[in-house]
């Protein structure tokens, strides 16, 4: 492993957060750039995962479509990608699918 990918990649770069299996995450900018060569070298578990991450997918099914990899592998491997800033949760929005009549919720009761 060359620095590079040591720095980034690494244990002390990985965050401490609970993934639940519904969670989504997608790539930032810093990540698709890495995608495209333009950033620190990944190993390949972690440009597979972030190939994977674009906010329709949630952390069981992350965990399914890597099946060579074991769930708690895939977890610190995303991890890790949140740590490094390749990676980002998923807003309500950016999941889609999800609808809130603002007008009704916020409107006068009667």
């Amino acid at each position: 492993m060359n620095d590079t990918m040591a720095s980034v990649y690494s244990i002390e770069n990985r965050v401490e957060i609970q993934l639940y299996p519904l969670d989504v995450f997608l790539r930032t900018q810093a990540g698709a750039a890495a995608l495209r060569g333009q950033g620190p070298a990944l190993p390949a578990e972690a440009i597979d995962l972030l190939r994977l991450l674009d906010g329709t997918r949630d952390v069981g099914e992350l965990e399914r479509k890597m099946a060579h990899l074991a769930p708690k592998r895939v977890r610190n491997v995303l991890r890790a990608l949140l740590g490094a800033r390749l990676a980002r949760a998923a807003t309500l929005a950016e999941q889609g699918g999800i609808s809130v009549d603002f007008e009704a919720f916020f409107g006068r009761r009667g």
